[in-house]
């Protein structure tokens, strides 16, 4: 039997303030300002400490997953992270396999000191 909880997140409308939020962490990873995340852009913030619970995790973040987390968050399957897609998975719509669960909490944490 499904969780009510998980059924409200899946059908909650995000607060305004949540949307502004993911697309100050969005616009900190799109280094070039050209409105999507590219794969270097991507691998970049993947390593930043700041999104891990425990220091050592960020070195451990090969490139094979890192990859791999990118092409999971790409839906469109392009090789960049539209703000769409990046705010799907801010949501927590999209699960992102091989990297920690934290890094979706951290993500929010980071935007709240930006």
């Amino acid at each position: 039997m499904s969780k009510p909880i998980a059924l409200h997140r899946a059908f909650s409308m995000p607060s305004k303030q949540d949307k502004a939020n993911a697309k100050k962490v969005f616009d900190l990873i799109d280094k070039d300002g050209n409105g999507v995340i590219d794969p270097d852009e991507f691998q970049e913030f993947a390593k930043m400490p700041e999104l891990y619970s425990k220091p050592k995790e960020a070195e451990k973040a090969t490139s094979a997953a890192i990859r791999m987390a990118m092409r999971q968050v790409d839906q469109a399957q392009d090789s960049k992270i539209s703000f769409d897609e990046f705010f799907e998975w801010w949501k927590g719509n999209v699960t992102v396999v091989g990297m920690p669960a934290s890094i979706q909490e951290n993500m929010k944490k980071l935007a709240q000191k930006k």
